[in-house]
């Protein structure tokens, strides 16, 4: 009876502050731009036709893809290896979306893309650009700085594709020439989400590089402005066009961010089907998805948090107390 009784007294002092949370909450932004904000976040790379063989034809692939878009309803997506046929095919499917594009490589011209799609009711178009990454194809990673249009929360979004089989010092570079970029372009120290294929697994230095605190490798260069990225989940590429019971170890697609984001739902979606007697999958890679959570409501719940934790700290101990007395 005693620890029912400690135990209703606890759960009314959290209920009471919970209130008190909320009413704070909504009093304090029931007239101003809520500055918290979801969205879904996707990354996919689709296998550019280039690299396809005779028996995974993209004509047929491209459905499963759609699948996936149309069931997933991503905010924001990051493709790689979008041949200019596949971007075209993928924004007459999807004509609700806004495409920033920046071409694969600067070898490569216009023929091939790392579009970032977004969703226009979602997000406005504040600034893009592209740079290249050092590697010996000079491929290019593509950004863009978008501003939630409810609360007007700005964030800035970077998609790539590491090069490979370029030994691992490649990048590594290519990783450091992220950070630095990333630096001098994201002024307004907005918070920052990085999708990508990078050819790496998350145990890799060019992945840890970026999701480790600033001078962790001393040996390579950090931007005054570094900012640390991190990844809640590693995501494993599918193999799509051999034995299906073999898995590929090789964690290389990811969906980086900073600390500010918080994270839900993480997931991998692959489609695939019969077209005729033929079996075919979307891509040789599964595409990457996750809720995002961006804003401000991270330090409203801090203290409550704490409170909590701290009122069973006491409770336990009371708790030992009056046994210890009985």
């Amino acid at each position: 009876m005693r620890f029912l009784a400690y135990f209703m007294k606890r759960k009314v002092r959290i209920l009471a502050l919970v209130t008190v949370y909320v009413l704070s909450f909504n009093t304090s932004y029931a007239q101003q731009k809520n500055p918290f904000f979801c969205a879904q976040v996707m990354s996919y790379n689709i296998l550019n036709i280039v690299y396809e063989s005779e028996n995974d034809p993209w004509e047929v692939r491209k459905k499963f893809v759609f699948d996936v878009i149309q069931e997933t309803t991503p905010d924001l997506i990051g493709f790689q290896e979008d041949n200019v046929i596949q971007a075209q095919d993928l924004e007459a499917r999807f004509p609700d979306y806004l495409v920033v594009k920046a071409p694969i490589s600067i070898r490569s011209g216009e023929n091939a893309y790392h579009s970032i799609f977004f969703n226009p009711t979602k997000f406005e178009l504040i600034e893009n650009g592209s740079f290249t990454e050092n590697n010996r194809a000079r491929r290019n990673a593509n950004w863009a700085k978008l501003k939630e249009t409810r609360s007007g929360v700005q964030i800035f979004v970077i998609n790539g594709h590491f090069l490979v089989p370029d030994p691992i010092q490649v990048r590594i570079d290519a990783a450091v020439r992220y950070a630095t970029e990333i630096a001098l372009l994201n002024t307004e120290n907005a918070p920052i989400i990085m999708l990508g294929d990078l050819n790496a697994n998350l145990t890799s230095v060019p992945v840890q590089y970026l999701t480790s605190d600033l001078g962790t490798f001393p040996s390579l260069d950090y931007s005054d402005n570094f900012r640390k990225l991190f990844t809640p989940a590693e995501w494993r590429r599918n193999t799509s066009f051999g034995d299906q019971s073999i898995p590929i170890d090789d964690s290389i697609d990811f969906i980086l961010t900073s600390e500010e984001l918080s994270f839900s739902n993480a997931q991998q979606i692959s489609r695939a089907g019969f077209i005729g007697d033929d079996f075919f999958f979307g891509s040789d890679h599964n595409a990457a998805t996750q809720r995002v959570c961006f804003g401000s409501a991270a330090p409203l719940l801090t203290p409550l948090i704490q409170f909590i934790l701290n009122s069973e700290i006491g409770l336990n101990n009371e708790t030992e107390n009056d046994s210890e007395q009985e």
